[in-house]
C-alpha cells in the first residue's frame, strides 16, 4: 500500500515523518505544495525536510498550483478571508487531488497527516482513521499522532535532528488568518506584491492596507486554533 504524507515541513509534518520512519512504514511519499507565497527562509526548511525524507528512503514530491495567488486574486477580484478561505482549495487541495487522481485512480493510497487533538479545541475528537475522506478524494486518512502529547511530538522532532518551531509553517506568508502574521518580518517584495494587488482591486487583504500593518509591526500568534475556523485545517495549513 502506498502511504502519502501530506504537509508543509512544519512541526507536525516533521514529527509524523519521524514516526513513520521509526515504525518502518513502507512505500512512503512526502508531498508538499509550493504555494508561491512561502517566505524565503521557509524554503530552506522545506529543503531540509526533503533531505530528511530522502535519507529515510521516502520519495519526495513538490507540486505547484495551476494559478498563482496573484492570478487568482485578479481573476476573482477579491482576496480570500476568514469567511471564504478559498486559498487552500486552489493553492493546495486542487494540485494534490489532481496528482492523486493521476497516480492513484483506484484510491488505494492512505493519506497520513500529522494533525493532533492537542493542536486546537476544534480537533478534540480527531479520529485516528477516516475511512473515506471527502477532502482527499474518498481515500483513507490516517492521523497516527492523533492522541500524541506536545512533549511526545516535540521529542519526535528532536529525534529527527530538527528544532521545534512552536509556530506555524510559513508556506503562505502572509497568511489570510491575520492573527498568525508577524508583519514586521514579512519579505518586502511580498508586501509590495500585496500592496499592488490591493490597489488593483480596490480592496485590502486585511482590515487595513498591508503597508500600515507592516509599519505597526504587531507579532503573530503560534497556536493553530484559528486554522480550524476554515478550510485550511483540512489540508494541514500551518503544519
Amino acid at each position: 500500500m502506498q502511504h502519502i504524507i501530506f504537509g508543509n515541513y512544519g512541526d507536525n509534518t516533521i514529527a509524523v515523518m519521524q514516526w513513520a520512519y521509526v515504525k518502518g512504514i513502507d512505500q512512503v511519499t512526502v508531498i508538499h505544495v509550493a504555494t508561491g507565497m512561502g517566505s524565503a527562509d521557509w524554503l530552506e526548511r522545506v529543503e531540509q525536510g526533503q533531505q530528511l525524507a530522502r535519507r529515510y528512503q521516502f520519495k519526495t514530491i513538490t507540486l505547484t498550483p495551476a494559478k498563482t495567488f496573484s492570478e487568482l486574486v485578479q481573476e476573482r477580484k477579491t482576496f480570500p478571508n476568514l469567511k471564504y478561505q478559498w486559498c487552500p482549495t486552489f493553492l493546495k487541495a486542487l494540485p494534490l487531488l489532481d496528482y492523486l487522481d493521476q497516480h492513484d485512480p483506484q484510491n488505494e493510497s492512505t493519506i497520513i497527516l500529522g494533525s493532533r487533538r492537542k493542536d486546537s479545541r476544534a480537533r478534540f475528537q480527531l479520529p485516528e482513521f477516516i475511512p473515506e475522506s471527502e477532502y482527499y478524494g474518498d481515500r483513507q486518512v490516517w492521523h497516527p499522532l492523533f492522541d500524541a502529547s506536545t512533549e511526545g511530538r516535540d521529542q519526535l522532532i528532536r529525534d529527527a535532528g530538527f528544532e521545534v518551531l512552536n509556530q506555524r509553517s510559513f508556506e503562505c506568508n502572509p497568511c489570510v488568518v491575520k492573527e498568525y502574521n508577524d508583519f514586521s518580518k514579512l519579505d518586502p517584495s511580498v508586501v509590495a506584491k500585496i500592496a499592488t494587488l490591493e490597489n488593483e482591486i480596490a480592496q485590502t487583504l486585511f482590515d487595513r492596507p498591508i503597508v500600515e500593518l507592516v509599519a505597526e509591526g504587531k507579532p503573530g500568534c503560534s497556536s493553530l486554533e484559528h486554522f480550524d475556523l476554515g478550510c485550511g485545517s483540512r489540508y494541514c495549513c500551518g503544519e
